[in-house]
């Protein structure tokens, strides 16, 4: 019997000083989510609480993640390094994809404190909506609020979204035009 994925990855467009760029994630793993799952729990919490609904979850969640931390005395940053860790960039250039790990995009300083904020926010949202939502319910509610920020909810792991991309350089084009994947929106 065949069994059909349900892993659901995040990508996020931004604009890198080398162009037009995606950051694609892989939520953390269930593990990690445990041990942190007081700190997941009391975010989403103050999201809901707050907004009073899970749109602007994208915007804050970074930052609630980090004040529930420190008001329950955890240490947030290994669990923010790994949910970085699990987060991937193509960079569309002229010479096609260039793959770079986010953690690596931050530490060059290839995109502005801004864009390294409202990629590390919506990171963190995904994380929670992944483990805070329920099973039936977290693709659909994912989606809706990734396109608050550009982005959109895929199956595709890393490799796959990336060879799913058209890309062609400014000296060159075959002028063809590939059809639009609805995988990738």
């Amino acid at each position: 019997m065949m069994k059909i994925s349900k892993a659901l990855r995040l990508v996020v467009p931004i604009e890198t000083e080398q162009g037009q760029s995606f950051v694609h994630a892989t939520a953390i793993d269930r593990e990690t989510y445990e041990m942190f799952c007081p700190v997941f729990l009391r975010a989403f919490n103050a999201i809901v609480t707050d907004a009073g609904n899970l749109s602007s979850g994208p915007k804050v969640a970074a930052t609630y993640m980090r004040r529930s931390a420190t008001g329950m005395g955890v240490n947030i940053e290994t669990l923010m390094a790994e949910i970085v860790r699990l987060a991937n960039v193509v960079i569309l250039g002229p010479n096609g994809p260039e793959l770079v790990p986010l953690d690596e995009v931050f530490k060059k300083g290839l995109i502005d404190a801004d864009d390294k904020d409202e990629v590390e926010n919506a990171l963190a949202f995904f994380t929670l909506g992944f483990y805070m939502l329920k099973r039936s319910e977290r693709e659909s509610i994912l989606t809706e609020v990734s396109k608050i920020w550009g982005g959109r909810i895929t199956s595709l792991d890393f490799t796959e979204f990336t060879a799913s991309l058209q890309t062609s350089t400014e000296t060159a084009s075959s002028g063809a035009k590939a059809p639009v994947s609805s995988a990738i929106y």
